[in-house]
């Protein structure tokens, strides 16, 4: 991997879990809703294809278990699958102008991410979760993550592409 991108993927992760840490206050009990270094693995893993999103995943999350009161692999683990399925995805189908598809992509990514992490916690790290799987924070992140990704990523990006041509143009 080359200087370049080991920087600036730690750069995106730490910058994403430092976001993350100062809006957790705002949260009820702490607990995120929004989980900014899955977006941001999400993103990285969709716009750069390669082994380097892997190791996106792994920092992020390992980054976000390295937080006071943080279990090594809890979310280390789920960012790292989050990314080998989303590489996965992206070779067998062309997601970028289907955004109802893309909006269940992210649901499901966002989902796959919450479940692995509560297995990891409850059944590798034997940690209690509070509200398991079914709590309210757990299910508002699964509808509130993609449409944060769509407003923070894919928006600006759009905006930045031209129009395309009319017929007679």
């Amino acid at each position: 991997m080359r200087w370049k991108k080991a920087t600036l993927i730690t750069a995106l992760a730490i910058g994403s879990n430092v976001v993350q840490g100062i809006l957790a206050p705002l949260w009820n009990y702490g607990q995120p809703y929004i989980d900014l270094p899955l977006l941001v693995t999400i993103l990285y893993a969709s716009r750069y294809p390669s082994a380097e999103a892997l190791f996106m995943g792994w920092v992020t999350g390992a980054i976000q278990d390295l937080t006071p009161g943080g279990t090594l692999g809890v979310n280390a683990v789920p960012k790292l699958v989050v990314a080998y399925t989303v590489l996965t995805l992206e070779e067998k189908i062309e997601i970028q102008e289907l955004w109802p598809v893309q909006m269940a992509l992210l649901v499901f990514y966002a989902t796959l991410s919450g479940t692995i992490g509560y297995l990891c916690a409850t059944r590798l790290f034997q940690r209690e979760v509070e509200g398991g799987l079914f709590s309210i924070n757990f299910l508002f992140s699964l509808l509130i993550n993609p449409l944060v990704y769509m407003v923070l990523f894919q928006l600006p990006l759009r905006k930045g592409k031209s129009a395309p041509l009319q017929k007679g143009e």
